[in-house]
């Protein structure tokens, strides 16, 4: 993902002069539309570029790929990482956590009137902390402390929150999910 974003930069960056013969031609012609929708399409490319810069290259992977998607969704995201390049976690688990909460934090702010997601990951002295917090459409079922999936096909989703417990459980942590008034709320506790 990361070197896919990079990649599309460098390219943007080496067609800039085209990109900017296709505007001066709209603006000559007085195309005020034309060349405002090919203004949101550079800006699109520009948005590629890194937002959280960590140094540990799957979180900063991942949530540079997660953050530019939400935003291009019409998200409000709002974050704040505070993270050494080295984790003692391994990626596998670290991308499990982060991909599986993020969606889903995502997926339910898309439905939501108020389209919201915060985001805070803190890790020092070996303690990794991450809490996300989303609005949501409609209420949730839950099955004991696990909310029960919106989605028809109950079998094949849902599987993402066993998922995300099971790679918190093997650093001796916790997984909270609750709601709070409008917000559908995870933490994750970790000690590596």
């Amino acid at each position: 993902i990361m070197v896919s974003s990079v990649e599309n930069l460098r390219i943007f960056r080496h067609d800039m002069m085209n990109h900017f013969m296709v505007l001066e031609y709209y603006i000559g012609k007085s195309d005020n539309e034309k060349s405002l929708q090919y203004i949101g399409k550079m800006k699109n490319m520009c948005a590629m570029e890194q937002v959280v810069r960590t140094g540990n290259v799957v979180i900063d992977s991942i949530l540079n790929h997660k953050i530019t998607e939400a935003i291009r969704k019409g998200i409000d995201m709002r974050y704040e990482v505070q993270v050494s390049e080295k984790i003692d976690a391994e990626d596998f688990d670290m991308t499990c956590i982060l991909g599986n909460l993020i969606d889903n934090a995502v997926e339910a702010a898309e439905k939501a009137e108020e389209k919201k997601v915060i985001m805070r990951m803190v890790y020092s002295d070996k303690r990794l902390s991450f809490r996300i917090r989303n609005t949501f459409s409609g209420g949730r079922r839950w099955s004991g402390n696990t909310p029960v999936t919106t989605k028809q096909d109950k079998i094949c989703h849902g599987l993402g929150l066993r998922s995300v417990k099971r790679s918190v459980e093997k650093y001796k942590g916790h997984l909270d999910i609750r709601q709070e008034g409008s917000y559908f709320c995870v933490t994750v506790v970790m000690y590596t």
